[in-house]
């Protein structure tokens, strides 16, 4: 991961990971039913969600 410059954006590389640009509701629906899916799947991973924060967690180490 990268941070730019005291701005408080990070970014991450995500090539040839599923993913969705979210502008309405809709595409929050489309995100959790079909592209964090494929995601999980992909990766194999297991998503978390709490206290109104997501976070993907697995057993290996980041890289």
């Amino acid at each position: 991961m990268g941070a730019s410059l005291d701005t408080g954006f990070d970014f991450e590389d995500i090539t040839g990971l599923p993913w969705i640009e979210i502008d309405f509701t809709r595409d929050i629906e489309q995100a959790r039913n079909v592209i964090l899916p494929r995601i999980r799947k992909k990766l194999g991973k297991v998503l978390r969600v709490g206290a109104g924060r997501q976070s993907i967690t697995s057993s290996q180490s980041n890289q």
